[in-house]
């Protein structure tokens, strides 16, 4: 892996890009490699690069507060969206605050932590879809600015 990123990381690092990594909770071996949020920052840190920490994919991960404490210094972007339990498709997102996933918590851990970088709303998927980008898409930055609003951002 480190010898197909290293031109991608070099041109990356001359254009003063950050680059990162995602992880994905999809066990099909086409949608990615990088399973959980851990085995993510151990592979960032072996390549010197960063994190896209995708909250959807990682929020049941156990020791999450730990390994995002771990990690705040090569996370570089936060994706967040929600889950509704009981959804077997994927990817299959829900707008903020819809679905199950403790985003206070979430939130709040990456901040203790002292995540200071980027939150990014990520909606895609039937659920979306079927509501619409138009309307999905404003709730959805509202419900996270509300979010980060009450953790003090």
């Amino acid at each position: 892996m480190a010898e197909a990123l290293s031109p991608v990381a070099a041109e990356a690092n001359c254009r003063r890009l950050p680059l990162a990594l995602e992880h994905t909770n999809s066990l099909r071996p086409d949608v990615g490699f990088l399973h959980t949020l851990r085995d993510t920052v151990d592979v960032a840190r072996r390549l010197s690069v960063g994190v896209c920490m995708e909250v959807n994919a990682c929020w049941g991960e156990r020791g999450l507060a730990q390994t995002v404490a771990d990690a705040v210094d090569v996370l570089r972007l936060v994706q967040v969206s929600d889950y509704v339990i009981g959804t077997l498709r994927t990817p299959d997102r829900a707008v903020p605050g819809d679905g199950d996933i403790p985003l206070p918590r979430i939130i709040g851990q990456l901040l203790e932590a002292g995540y200071d970088g980027v939150f990014d709303v990520e909606l895609i998927g039937p659920r979306i879809e079927a509501e619409g980008y138009q309307r999905a898409v404003p709730r959805a930055v509202e419900r996270v600015e509300s979010l980060l609003a009450s953790a003090g951002i």
